[in-house]
């Protein structure tokens, strides 16, 4: 409970008509629910400053933790597909790195391209996430 994760967007709950932005978006853990398989998360859209949707449940397979810093984060390479944060929104998209990051190089900030954007953008590197 407390933890920020990226949630993955269910597919059972859109309509082919509107589909969701994005792969998913920064949430925080608000309560867990059940034991073992059939374990749900209650997660709340991260962003606070609006009035957020209602929480939603998720499975563990929808989720990815985010870290709480940098530190110790792998290497990314360049050319390698992620799913990044937007800046300033908490939707998550499909990107690949531009630029390579070093952990011991202490930049934070990683370059990628999103999908279907002309010019890369820089993203703080724990919000941008490897596939599982």
């Amino acid at each position: 409970k407390g933890e920020i994760v990226f949630c993955r967007h269910d597919p059972k709950n859109y309509t082919a008509k509107e589909p969701p932005e994005g792969e998913g978006i920064l949430c925080r853990v608000t309560a867990v629910i059940g034991e073992g398989k059939q374990r749900r998360y209650e997660v709340q859209d991260a962003d606070t400053s609006a009035n957020p949707p209602p929480p939603q449940r998720a499975s563990v397979s929808q989720l990815i933790q985010v870290p709480e810093t940098n530190k110790g984060l792998a290497e990314l390479s360049k050319g390698r597909h992620v799913l990044a944060q937007y800046p300033e929104t908490t939707t998550f998209y499909k990107a690949e790195v531009v630029e390579g990051f070093k952990p011991e190089s202490g930049k934070e900030l990683v370059k990628v391209l999103f999908e279907d954007d002309d010019s890369a953008k820089e993203v703080e590197r724990r919000f941008v996430l490897t596939e599982k």
